[in-house]
Protein backbone atom coordinates (compact mmCIF):
# COMPACT_ATOMS: atom_id res chain seq x y z
CA UNK A 1 0.00 0.00 0.00
CA UNK A 2 1.72 3.36 -1.01
CA UNK A 3 1.03 6.25 1.03
CA UNK A 4 -0.62 9.27 -0.44
CA UNK A 5 1.42 11.87 -2.14
CA UNK A 6 1.50 15.33 -0.98
CA UNK A 7 0.06 18.44 -2.44
CA UNK A 8 3.45 19.54 -2.69
CA UNK A 9 5.13 16.65 -4.24
CA UNK A 10 6.13 17.62 -7.24
CA UNK A 11 8.07 20.96 -5.88
CA UNK A 12 9.68 18.40 -2.90
CA UNK A 13 10.77 16.45 -6.25
CA UNK A 14 12.21 19.63 -7.80
CA UNK A 15 13.91 20.42 -4.83
CA UNK A 16 15.86 17.31 -4.46
CA UNK A 17 16.79 17.94 -8.48
CA UNK A 18 18.47 21.42 -7.95
CA UNK A 19 20.02 20.41 -5.13
CA UNK A 20 21.80 17.60 -6.99
CA UNK A 21 21.89 15.47 -3.59
CA UNK A 22 20.32 12.13 -4.48
CA UNK A 23 23.01 9.36 -5.03
CA UNK A 24 26.37 11.47 -4.08
CA UNK A 25 29.42 10.25 -1.95
CA UNK A 26 29.05 10.67 1.80
CA UNK A 27 29.19 14.46 2.76
CA UNK A 28 30.56 15.37 6.16
CA UNK A 29 27.67 17.68 6.93
CA UNK A 30 24.76 14.97 6.16
CA UNK A 31 27.17 12.97 8.80
CA UNK A 32 27.00 15.86 11.60
CA UNK A 33 23.41 16.36 10.53
CA UNK A 34 22.39 12.59 11.73
CA UNK A 35 25.38 12.60 14.60
CA UNK A 36 23.21 15.66 16.13
CA UNK A 37 19.49 14.29 15.22
CA UNK A 38 20.92 10.90 17.18
CA UNK A 39 21.99 12.91 19.93
CA UNK A 40 18.74 15.05 20.36
CA UNK A 41 16.99 12.09 19.94
CA UNK A 42 19.06 10.43 22.61
CA UNK A 43 19.55 6.68 20.54
CA UNK A 44 22.60 5.53 19.42
CA UNK A 45 22.10 6.28 15.86
CA UNK A 46 19.90 8.11 13.79
CA UNK A 47 19.46 8.14 9.56
CA UNK A 48 18.27 11.10 7.29
CA UNK A 49 16.90 9.43 3.71
CA UNK A 50 16.09 11.69 0.90
CA UNK A 51 13.69 9.84 -2.01
CA UNK A 52 13.02 11.02 -5.58
CA UNK A 53 10.13 9.42 -6.99
CA UNK A 54 12.13 6.29 -8.63
CA UNK A 55 13.93 5.28 -5.25
CA UNK A 56 17.19 2.84 -5.74
CA UNK A 57 19.02 0.50 -3.40
CA UNK A 58 21.55 2.55 -1.79
CA UNK A 59 25.03 2.58 -3.11
CA UNK A 60 28.10 1.39 -1.16
CA UNK A 61 29.96 4.17 -1.29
Amino acid sequence: MKPPLTEREQERLEALRVYRILHTPPERSFDDLTTLAAYVCDVPIALVSLVDSHPSPPIPW
